[in-house]
């Protein structure tokens, strides 16, 4: 009878210390959230969209809006309003306010003549 309980016992205690270890190192799992930055460069993986609503460019995770950009540019022109870029992996450059999306290959910056 005491065997039962104490075994009991020290099984709810082992499973609560696993419980607190496990609890300080969190998995760094599924999509990493957007830093705050004026002027970088990001990878996104995961179901990002760039929306152009209005006079400001509104970057998606699914249907969460994760930041508000300023214009957005994909392949060197300018977004309409209501224009959506959706690709994975999604390269985001963030320059003095506005967003320059490349999917995949080198992001541009203006327009090129040749």
């Amino acid at each position: 009878m005491y065997l039962a309980r104490d075994v009991l016992i020290l099984a709810g205690l082992m499973a609560l210390a696993a419980a607190v270890v496990a609890s300080l190192f969190p998995a760094r799992e599924g999509v990493s959230d957007v830093p705050a930055c004026t002027d970088c460069l990001l990878k996104l993986r995961g179901g990002y969209a760039v929306v152009q609503e209005g006079d400001s460019a509104v970057l998606y995770l699914g249907t969460r809006e994760v930041a508000r950009l300023g214009w957005a540019y994909y392949r060197g022109r300018p977004l309409s309003v209501g224009d959506r870029v959706v690709c994975d992996p999604m390269y985001l450059y963030l320059a003095a306010g506005l967003a320059y999306v490349s999917c995949g290959e080198e992001v541009v910056i203006g327009r090129r003549l040749w």
